[in-house]
This record gives structure tokens, C-alpha cells and sequence, in this order.
């Protein structure tokens, strides 16, 4: 699960802290690597000291642990002291089991649903931007132009852009699609998934003999990628909407960023995996390219978990896993990109090179270095093992 090629990066050692706003504020100097080598840099200086029972090697670990948070609370104290232009989002959380999303007839529900959520959410104070699910609309747009004419109307009617996921057909090829209803515009955007799930929404070259035997979770005819890193003008501020699993892809969020985003709206649908922790891992994502790009993310997932996080990675609002309910917060457009949304993972593989071309040169010097001392009695041809700083 820690990979990038077929699967996604879970369960690294930063995720521990993601909830702890401090912690991960280096992650826009270093991704979320820096945070994992920060608490691993301290546990491991710590393990050290108790295996030589020495307290003099707890120095580096606090040195670590002084520098990792005294920026964090910098970096905090830079935010708390003001902002950019403000907008208001709403967000609707219809939380439609997965098994009820292919009953018949749930499809339709389901858009009425999200209908009437956001009716009285913008009933009770104007809203700048309503956000969806992925699953909201389970219907491809492109075969119901009267679906397409309810929702610009729905758009013009409580006068702010809607975003929701929605399949799309173009030329016979399928696409997980982002939409944005404008006001007066109608459907005007689209965002096509780059990042698809293995099996989930295309058959890997090779493996359509593995989905022929979970066909309960292969279903339909599979996705294609999309190729282009659409920003939504249409929005209130530019935003980028990477779909799902895409929020873990630091990368793909940094070129998002890159092409001009300056919103992060994260559609997604959890409800294949029921309850546990899985909906609160990954919301936490949402929290790391927070960080790593400075710029607030609006997520909105079918069962949650739902929520605003802002350009520091603090949690704004949140609907629970599970639950039906509408949330409504500001978020403000995000200023310049920081080190690591610019830079990405280059100074990391920089520092591993050094690393790795550190310790090949020790290597080497430790096997050179017996040539020129007096061997010990009794070693036939090398001195006698020496322990090595661990």
C-alpha cells in the first residue's frame, strides 16, 4: 500500500501526526518524507541511546525535534497573522450506502437528494461554491441532456457553482469526470481522473484475467485516463480537482498547483470500504497537500469524511464518516507556491544520494584502513571485527 506505481503511499510514518498541526509544517519545505525523517531521526536517536546506555547521543534527536517543531510554530504564527481573499464553500454529504447506489432508481434519488441539501444550505447564507461527491451524480452526463439542463438550472437558481463528480462518455471512452455547473454558464468545466484505481476502474495490460474473477468489483466498462491538468476558471477561485485516490499523489497535486490552482476540491467516494479508520487515513491526505502546496482543500466524499482544511493543514470543519449532513466554512485563495510544490521530491533524492555516497565512502575507507596498521595476533588475514556504530 506504500507504493506509487499500482498502489498509493499509506501508511508512511508522517501520516502518525498528520492531526497535529505543528508537526507538519516542514512538509512545505520536504513533502511528507521530511516529516517521516524527522520522527524517525528522534525515535531512532532515542533507540541508539538506550541500546549504549549513553544520554550524550540524545543530543542530536532533540536537535531534530527543536528544529522540526520551532519551524512548525513559525510557519503557524506566519498564517494566524492574516490571508488572502475569502470565500464561502458549501459542501453536502449524502452519505448513500454502496449498495444502494446500483439499486434502481437510485441514481435519480440520489441527485434530488443533493438537490434539496443544497437548497437549504444556501437558504439559511449565501455560499460562494457548492461541492458534491464523487458519486453524487451516478449518471453519465453525456446521455441525459435533461439531467445536464436540471443541474445548470439548480447552478442558476442559488446562484453559485456547483462541482460534483459525474461519469462522461466522449468518442466511446469513459471517463470519471469532475463537472462545474456555473451560473448562467451551465455545464462549463470538466476535469477528467488522470490516476486510475487498478481494477477498480481500468484492467492493468496483463491482468484482465484477475478482473474476470472479481467481477462484483469490476463492474462496467473500465475508465480512461484523462491527460490535462484542468483549472476550473469558472469557480470562484481557481481550482483543481483531483478525484479519490488522487489526493495522495503529491505530485499530481503539485502540478495542479503549478498550472494555477489556487483551491484543491478533493470529490471522492469511500463507501466501498465501511466503516474503520480507512475514511479518516484518508481524509489526512487532504491535510499533507494542504500543507505541501499552501493552499486550502474542500473535500467532498460520499460517506465522508467531508471537511475544509486550510493552507496549514488545520482542520476547519468536518462532517463525520457516515452520516448525512451539509457543512459551510471559508477558505482563501492561496498565495505563492512554497518550496516543496515547486521543487517537489528532487532535494529529497538529492540528500538520499549524498546519504548513500556517504556511506559508500566509509565503506570504503574502512576496508582501506587495515592495509596500513600492524594486524593483531592471530588474524590471518584481517583485524579482528570491530562493532559498528549502529
Amino acid at each position: 500500500m506504500r507504493g506509487a506505481l499500482l498502489g498509493v503511499p499509506w501508511l508512511l510514518a508522517a501520516q502518525t501526526v498528520a492531526r497535529w498541526p505543528i508537526a507538519v509544517q516542514v512538509a512545505d519545505a520536504g513533502g511528507q518524507y521530511a516529516v517521516s525523517f524527522a520522527l524517525l531521526a528522534i525515535a531512532g536517536g532515542a533507540g541508539i541511546a538506550l541500546r549504549r546506555r549513553d544520554a550524550r547521543v540524545l543530543v542530536a534527536p532533540a536537535l531534530v525535534a527543536a528544529l522540526w517543531l520551532g519551524y512548525g510554530a513559525a510557519r503557524l504564527a506566519r498564517f494566524d497573522a492574516g490571508g488572502g481573499a475569502r470565500v464561502a464553500v458549501g459542501v453536502v454529504q449524502a452519505s448513500v450506502p454502496q449498495a444502494e447506489r446500483f439499486q434502481p432508481g437510485s441514481a435519480v434519488r440520489n441527485v434530488a437528494r443533493h438537490e434539496r441539501a443544497t437548497r437549504a444550505l444556501v437558504a439559511e447564507a449565501p455560499i460562494d461554491l457548492v461541492v458534491w461527491s464523487e458519486t453524487a451524480v451516478d449518471i453519465d452526463l453525456d446521455d441525459t441532456p435533461g439531467l445536464v439542463r436540471q443541474l445548470a438550472r439548480l447552478a442558476d437558481e442559488v446562484g453559485a457553482p456547483i462541482v460534483t463528480g459525474a461519469p462522461r462518455t466522449k468518442d466511446g471512452r469513459h471517463t470519471n469526470a469532475v463537472v462545474l455547473f456555473a451560473p448562467g454558464a451551465g455545464l462549463a468545466e470538466s476535469y477528467d481522473k488522470q490516476r486510475l484505481v487498478p481494477f477498480s476502474e481500468y484492467d492493468p495490460p496483463g491482468f484482465g484475467w484477475l478482473a474476470k474473477l472479481i467481477p462484483d468489483v469490476v463492474k462496467g466498462d473500465p475508465y480512461v485516463p484523462g491527460t490535462t491538468a484542468t483549472i476550473f476558471g469558472a469557480a470562484p477561485l481557481p481550482l483543481a480537482a483531483p478525484v479519490c485516490f488522487e489526493i495522495t499523489d503529491a505530485a499530481l497535486v503539485r502540478r495542479f498547483r503549478a498550472a494555477g490552482a489556487a483551491l484543491l476540491v478533493n470529490v471522492s467516494n469511500d463507501a466501498w470500504f465501511g466503516p474503520g479508520g480507512y475514511p479518516q487515513m484518508h481524509f489526512d491526505h487532504a491535510i499533507f497537500r494542504a500543507v505541501e502546496t499552501r493552499s486550502a482543500v474542500v473535500r467532498g466524499a460520499n460517506t465522508g469524511i467531508s471537511g475544509v482544511v486550510d493552507a496549514a493543514g488545520r482542520v476547519v470543519a468536518t462532517i463525520p464518516a457516515f452520516e448525512e449532513g451539509v457543512l459551510r466554512a471559508e477558505v482563501t485563495a492561496a498565495g505563492a507556491p512554497p518550496l516543496y510544490a515547486r521543487t517537489g521530491d528532487a532535494p529529497l533524492a538529492l540528500a538520499l544520494t549524498a546519504a548513500l555516497g556517504g556511506l559508500a565512502a566509509a565503506r570504503m575507507r574502512r576496508r582501506a584502513a587495515p592495509a596500513s596498521r600492524p594486524r593483531r595476533s592471530g588474524s590471518a588475514s584481517r583485524p579482528a571485527a570491530r562493532g559498528r556504530a549502529r
